[in-house]
């Protein structure tokens, strides 16, 4: 049976079961059609379509082993992707967010300043620019 959903103020992505039992503030339902699934139990649980997007883009990019990710809370209850990007000579943060009509944006910073922002059509554009700039590529808006 899937589960109703819920985001926490600590980015995480819970069914309503576990989310009883995890002692963070802030909470919220989720009312979406897609399926994601409870980092705790692994659950499938009902959720918004952006947020389904950037835990399937997370998984891909642990599939693919190049990098760190994570899900973020970027300010209130909005939330986005974060990839770790180590290169040669810098450490780059990807925040991707997925957006309803099916674009992502990215924005990319350099020692916590902004340094260039992009959309991508999908998540196989996100994963080879990710590549393309941890081969030492220097990113582009």
């Amino acid at each position: 049976m899937t589960r109703r959903g819920v985001w926490t103020q600590n980015a995480e992505i819970l069914c309503d079961e576990c989310a009883k039992h995890v002692g963070h503030g802030v909470k919220m339902m989720m009312d979406g059609s897609a399926v994601a699934y409870c980092e705790h139990c692994h659950a499938p649980i009902l959720c918004d379509e952006d947020i389904q997007q950037e835990q399937e883009l997370q998984y891909l990019i642990r599939q693919a082993g190049f990098c760190d990710s994570y899900m973020a809370q970027t300010g209130g209850m909005c939330h986005a992707l974060e990839v770790e990007v180590s290169t040669t000579h810098q450490v780059y943060l990807f925040s991707i967010t997925s957006h309803r009509d099916d674009d992502w944006y990215i924005e990319i910073y350099e020692q916590n300043d902004f340094a260039a922002g992009r959309t991508a059509s999908s998540m196989q554009e996100i994963i080879e620019y990710v590549q393309w700039v941890r081969r030492g590529n220097t990113p582009v808006v």
